[in-house]
């Protein structure tokens, strides 16, 4: 799904002038996706390091490597091809 955000103008114009001053071969609406995504997963991993803060980190590391061990068998079961060397 695609949303359109409204900048002003004369921001917009900045963002152009900045991308184009540092020599970006990026365009203004891929910085602006771009750095709306950064945030969100810098903010994911805020809010999972104070969910997790009082989580013994062994035993959260065992989470995770059984979540993930999970994912990639799920993963292999849909598209076997995904693992081959």
């Amino acid at each position: 799904m695609t949303q359109k955000i409204n900048i002003p103008d004369d921001t917009y114009r900045e963002v152009e002038t900045m991308l184009a001053s540092t020599g970006e071969a990026m365009n203004v609406d891929e910085y602006v996706n771009r750095t709306l995504n950064r945030d969100l997963f810098f903010k994911t991993v805020r809010d999972i390091k104070a969910q997790t803060k009082d989580v013994d980190p062994d035993k959260l590391d065992a989470i995770i490597e059984e979540a993930v061990d999970a994912a990639r068998a799920e993963r292999r079961k849909q598209d076997p091809s995904v693992y081959r060397s």
